[in-house]
């Protein structure tokens, strides 16, 4: 067999009763917080409030179906003014990987086709990205533990990384 990398997170906090100190580790990045979830806000309500408890500000951004390329664009340019420092991905894998996507080009003006394969320039990332912490709670996706983002472009009928 031809030797080969597999590159995982950097940290795995695992078990009952872990995510009560997410907001604890959220921090540690910084205050300025853009949390993606799901449809529901309501689910996500317990991670504002922790966050909140923590002096977090707080910048909530629903991702209610698989993250398409219009949806990206629209949350850059609504987070862009916010100075975030650390985005959060909590749900499935949708909000993950809008999560992810949004923690890659947060820090750059870039359009997001300059990163797009297949459909667009394919270039690699020209600045570090933001911090990203995943909050999976779903199994079997495997968003959490994937450095892409997988993203619909309804022009092109395809989705890419």
């Amino acid at each position: 067999m031809k030797p080969y990398t597999f590159q995982t997170p950097r940290k795995i906090i695992f078990g009952r009763g872990a995510s009560a100190d997410a907001a604890k580790h959220i921090t540690a990045h910084g205050t300025q917080i853009a949390l993606i979830h799901g449809a529901n806000p309501k689910r996500a309500q317990w991670l504002i409030d922790a966050l909140h408890a923590e002096g977090a500000q707080v910048h909530p951004l629903p991702c209610p179906s698989e993250p398409t390329l219009p949806m990206l664009q629209d949350a850059l340019t609504s987070l862009r003014s916010k100075h975030i420092q650390t985005v959060v991905g909590l749900g499935g894998g949708a909000p993950l990987d809008l999560a992810k996507a949004l923690a890659a080009l947060l820090p750059t003006e870039a359009d997001p086709l300059d990163h797009l394969e297949v459909v667009g320039k394919g270039l690699p990332l020209t600045t570090n990205p933001l911090p990203f912490i995943a909050i999976p709670s779903t199994s079997g996706t495997g968003a959490e533990a994937t450095k892409n983002a997988v993203i619909c472009v309804p022009a092109h009928a395809r989705k890419v990384s």
